[in-house]
């Protein structure tokens, strides 16, 4: 099961919150958050379909034929689980009892309203991957550096910007070790343009892209993910995000202030040839203003970009840019999203592929014809021989 995340949240070391332990107080009443209970499946289950129907939503902005089963098999993965009635509801009980074979975790939000029952509005599913001793094929012991992979996220819409996400987050930091918090990871839809400007005010850089197929794999719907790293901890917004005073969320203790992965050091090239011709605007950092440019180039040595930028005469003066790193700072933004362009390379890759593939029917049909005609020239000749 892996999806991203429908709300954004931040990172802080909860280690020893002392707010943790106790409700917090929101406009629709007091909120909590700890692990899910038994009792509790059935509610998930019906936050899970919202989460679904969510992205549902925002994919039928391009894809209009996307049906609520076709994200359902892309959040929950396996077929046989989604089309049993109960597959979903046992799955989820085992990973509530630990009867799971990966260290799968889910935390609810509960809200408190003054005067009426508790109800579950919202989750946080995240896996922890690595670390010392965890057991390997044929039973050989591998030393991986720990790290979080965050799976979903989800929060009813009439308690969000309450600061559930960020209580959600702060639970589970709080259950992970420091070696853990340190290196978290997720994945975003990117038509959730709200969710991805949330995730990078909240320490989150964007390091890689995945794509999936919806639905039948020939009708060429394709979502594309951006893979998100925590590269910087931000307390002040997390501590606006979970609606606490910006005091609660500075520990004592210095050395619970976590030193967080850079991806300066070593950051992947975002970008090549597939957004040529493509239309951005671009807040440079030593120029006021915004500017729209089209993409024209690509070298493939230095890895950047040319951009052509329009003069006042009229004319247009290519400059080279290091596209990736500037969208990494959170300073291009693409007309056109990621998807439909990994839509239309898809579309030309399979015309492409239609055209040699006929092209080489072609020819071998060609190669046919020649080859009967050269068999019926010797018959020929050696009927006239015999005679």
């Amino acid at each position: 099961s892996r999806c991203p995340g429908s709300l954004a949240i931040g990172l802080h070391s909860a280690a020893g919150h002392p707010g943790m332990g106790r409700p917090h107080r929101r406009r629709h009443g007091k909120m909590s958050v700890c692990s899910l209970e038994l009792e509790d499946v059935p509610g998930f289950l019906g936050l899970q379909d919202q989460l679904v129907e969510h992205h549902v939503r925002l994919t039928q902005l391009i894809y209009p034929k996307v049906c609520f089963r076709d994200w359902q098999l892309c959040i929950q993965g396996n077929p046989d689980v989604v089309d049993n009635p109960c597959g979903r509801q046992c799955q989820l009980e085992r990973i509530v009892r630990g009867d799971w074979p990966t260290r799968l975790h889910l935390l609810k939000a509960v809200c408190h309203p003054y005067g009426c029952k508790p109800s579950l509005v919202g989750y946080i599913m995240y896996e922890v991957h690595g670390g010392p001793g965890r057991p390997r094929a044929r039973g050989v012991q591998r030393q991986e550096a720990p790290w979080v992979h965050v799976l979903q996220v989800f929060v009813k819409p009439a308690h969000r910007r309450s600061g559930c996400g960020g209580l959600l987050f702060q639970g589970m930091l709080a259950r992970l070790s420091p070696q853990e918090r340190i290196n978290i990871k997720l994945e975003v839809l990117d038509l959730n343009s709200l969710a991805i400007a949330w995730y990078r005010s909240l320490g989150f850089a964007t390091h890689a892209f995945t794509s999936k197929f919806l639905g039948d794999k020939q009708s060429a719907q394709v979502v594309v993910y951006q893979g998100m790293l925590c590269c910087r901890v931000n307390e002040v917004n997390l501590a606006t995000s979970a609606g606490l005073p910006e005091q609660e969320t500075s520990s004592k203790n210095p050395e619970q202030h976590l030193a967080v992965p850079s991806l300066s050091s070593a950051s992947p090239v975002l970008f090549k040839n597939e957004v040529l011709q493509e239309k951005v605007s671009i807040y440079f950092p030593d120029r006021p203003g915004q500017h729209e440019v089209r993409i024209v180039g690509y070298d493939r040595f230095s890895k950047w970009h040319f951009i052509g930028l329009s003069l006042e005469n009229g004319e247009e003066r290519k400059e080279k840019i290091d596209l990736s790193q500037l969208y990494r700072d959170g300073r291009v933004q693409f007309k056109r999203y990621f998807s439909l362009m990994q839509r239309d390379s898809e579309l030309l890759r399979r015309a492409r592929a239609s055209s040699r593939k006929r092209k080489l029917e072609e020819l071998a049909s060609q190669v046919c014809i020649e080859t009967r005609s050269k068999r019926r020239c010797c018959q020929g000749d050696v009927q006239a021989s015999g005679l």
